[in-house]
């Protein structure tokens, strides 16, 4: 599991989690998997409270056509969220 910053950030700070082996679903993680990605998401959260100090997160996952995932390759996307900040629903579909 990897941490990196999006290339198009929904704001400050946006971080992808991504598996190393390819899987298309979160369905689709080993529990092995689901640990480090519980891990890591609470490593790259502490990273960035420390870093942007932001007031809340949102956590995101697009899993399969009809959720919206176009990317086919599991990616959780952690969003910092600062007061008064509004996401461009364009990059993200539902999240606001």
């Amino acid at each position: 599991m990897v941490a990196i910053r999006a290339a198009v950030p929904a704001s400050p700070g946006h971080t992808l989690l991504v598996p190393r082996r390819h899987v298309v679903s979160l369905f689709g993680l080993t529990i092995v998997e689901w640990v480090e990605l519980g891990q890591l998401l609470t490593e790259a959260r502490a990273a960035l409270v420390a870093k942007f100090q932001p007031d809340g997160f949102n956590v995101e996952v697009s899993d399969g056509a009809a959720a919206g995932q176009i990317v086919k390759h599991l990616h959780v996307h952690l969003i910092p969220r600062y007061r008064g900040d509004q996401l461009d629903s364009n990059l993200l579909g539902t999240i606001r």
